[in-house]
């Protein structure tokens, strides 16, 4: 087993012994968790310290550290919350290091046969519980969310499949070597599964990363474009106009969202002085999930009071979620810190995009999608550290940045 399918095995076990969705929570899920973070930060700084890496992701990285450094020692936000703010909210770098060195002998095949063996799986237990067939226990049976496959989460299961669907059907465009049956299996049961999943804000985020690579990246008539764009449009609006996200959290939105609350607090300086602006009121201190388990004055006062008092309102949407990947970056790091990510996920995607000519063309427009979706995806929540989001997608960046 090589290292990019040992860290996909960890986060499924992860996600199977580490909630209570399959009614499996135990100390293994710990010990599972406790495993596959050390082995996300000890490689990744192992590939840092042993081995050339991307120097643009490099330096990015070290500024990272550093302003966390400076955002500490000025707020005096503790030194062990900012080393657990870097080793958690630093892991997208560990995942780039560890797909670049560790994924350039991992061919477009061996990948492919992972995220079937993983898609097959999903579908088999989603099939199960779809006709409520609890021979495995899934406490979402009977709800929306019931499609959580092996991921423990609709969501997760939703990006997996995406993936899924996305690697297929630009393999079965620009390969020839692959069993055409497998890709169309791939292709029909992750969108079932899409189905399944009733992520409505997720759809949204799709329609726009999918929109954006079509312009920027495909190659066809700008009439083309637009028909396609059209019809994406139009069935994802005739969906999600017929939803509960649609006649309630979207228009909760729109007006008195706890997650516009919390935008507007953290970008007009409302808890922070002048220079904290800049660099943040220390890590730890402020939006992250670090500063909500810390009991931060900021986090209590703000962040977690939102949830406080709009519970009735949010309905457990995420799109009336008060943390996010933004305002997180912004409250604990401040401007400096949000416009590095930015830069982060602007310079990978123009690297990618420069090189998509070449032989593993696939990999590359898969990953420039993998990126929007981050982007747009932690507009909503905050996806930066412990999730599906940043495994599954910078290990794929990782790894096709190591193949150019």
């Amino acid at each position: 087993m090589n290292l990019i399918n040992l860290i996909l095995s960890l986060s499924i076990l992860d996600s199977i012994f580490n909630t209570d969705v399959y009614g499996f929570k135990n100390f293994m899920g710990n010990l599972l968790d406790l495993i596959l973070n050390f082995s996300v930060i000890f490689f990744g700084l192992w590939c840092l310290i042993n081995y050339k890496t991307p120097n643009y992701i490099k330096k990015n990285f070290l500024f990272f550290v550093g302003i966390s450094f400076l955002s500490m020692i000025i707020n005096q936000s503790g030194l062990i919350s900012m080393v657990e703010f870097i080793l958690r909210y630093g892991k997208i770098y560990f995942l780039i290091f560890i797909g670049f060195h560790f994924g350039k002998n991992i061919s477009l095949n061996s990948l492919f046969k992972t995220f079937t063996i993983i898609n097959s799986f999903n579908f088999i237990l989603n099939l199960l519980w779809y006709f409520n067939l609890s021979f495995i226990t899934n406490k979402y049976i009977g709800t929306l969310d019931f499609a959580t496959g092996v991921m423990g989460d609709a969501l997760y299961q939703c990006l997996f499949s995406f993936t899924t669907l996305v690697l297929s059907f630009f393999i079965l465009l620009n390969e020839r070597k692959f069993n055409h049956s497998i890709l169309l299996f791939n292709i029909i049961t992750a969108i079932i599964q899409l189905y399944w999943s009733y992520a409505y804000h997720f759809y949204i985020v799709l329609l726009l990363s999918i929109i954006t690579i079509l312009f920027l990246v495909v190659r066809m008539r700008n009439y083309n474009k637009i028909i396609i764009s059209f019809l994406i449009c139009l069935f994802t609006v005739n969906q999600i106009s017929k939803s509960e996200f649609f006649t309630n959290s979207f228009i909760t939105l729109a007006n008195t969202s706890p997650k516009i609350a919390s935008y507007r607090d953290s970008f007009n300086g409302e808890y922070q002085k002048f220079y904290q602006e800049f660099i943040g009121v220390g890590p730890g201190s402020g939006g992250s999930y670090i500063g909500i388990e810390n009991k931060s004055f900021i986090s209590e006062n703000y962040f977690s009071i939102y949830n406080y008092f709009t519970e009735k309102l949010r309905h457990g949407s995420i799109t009336t979620l008060p943390n996010t990947g933004i305002t997180t970056l912004k409250s604990e790091l401040g401007y400096f810190g949000l416009i590095n990510f930015l830069i982060l996920l602007g310079l990978i995607f123009r690297k990618l995009n420069k090189t998509s000519k070449n032989k593993i063309g696939t990999m590359q427009t898969l990953s420039m999608l993998l990126i929007l979706i981050f982007l747009l995806e932690n507009l909503f929540a905050d996806y930066l550290q412990h999730s599906l989001f940043p495994l599954l997608i910078f290990t794929i960046v990782g790894i096709t940045l190591g193949k150019k």
